[in-house]
């Protein structure tokens, strides 16, 4: 483009026989401005173009926060909770229970920092289709929580508010309770790893035991 407007400018002087060397100088003149002028118009739609792409990035990312935002509200309307409670999470908890997780949170900061992200019904999903399967167990088969402390206070927050505070310990009990574990589970532990798997149920329940423990005697 700008190859073509030094051309006729360079036209217009080699048909201009009579002009003189002014001439040859205000048509030079012109054609720089004209160059000029081009190259600003130029600039000027690049910076459009960068302008409607941030924009329309924007716009992308805005549109995917109010899909999220859309989704958790309809999964807000759907939730049953008494569905909830059957597979013993819900939303509710009691005073008590609130004071209790709450009085003892110092207890549990690193297990909340652990770094894995898994949901408290992410992992019941886990759980129950461990429980209900009669497949052998290796280790890598059981759905370990984070700790048995985070455990515990996923369950206090999850009880109905008109429950016992002490059912979550009771059903934490029933699952990690080195017995009661074995009990329910051994005749399917893998005897290769019986040992392992023996040792890191202990760990989960002595986790939940001792925050239990620390907070009762508040």
């Amino acid at each position: 483009m700008f190859r073509d407007v030094w051309a006729r400018e360079c036209g217009n002087w080699g048909d201009d026989d009579g002009g003189g060397g002014d001439v040859d100088e205000a048509a030079g003149r012109a054609a720089v401005e004209a160059l000029r002028r081009e190259a600003i118009d130029a600039r000027a739609r690049m910076d459009e173009m960068r302008r409607a792409a941030r924009r329309e990035v924007k716009s992308v990312g805005t549109t995917q926060a109010a899909v999220e935002s859309r989704r958790r509200r309809e999964e807000a309307k759907t939730f049953d909770p008494r569905a909830a409670s059957r597979h013993g999470y819900g939303e509710a908890r009691t005073t008590t229970t609130e004071s209790r997780v709450s009085g003892c949170g110092d207890a549990l900061d690193d297990d909340d920092q652990s770094g894995r992200e898994e949901s408290f019904e992410a992992y019941e999903e886990r759980w129950c289709a461990f429980e209900s399967s009669d497949a052998r167990i290796a280790a890598r088969d059981i759905p370990w929580p984070r700790s048995g402390a985070w455990l515990l206070r996923a369950l206090e927050r999850a009880l109905p508010s008109h429950d016992d505070p002490k059912r979550a310990h009771r059903t934490l009990a029933k699952r990690w309770h080195p017995d009661k574990f074995i009990q329910r589970f051994g005749a399917r532990v893998d005897a290769r790893e019986r040992e392992t798997i023996e040792l890191r149920v202990k760990a989960v329940y002595q986790s939940a035991q001792e925050l239990w423990d620390a907070c009762s005697k508040r």
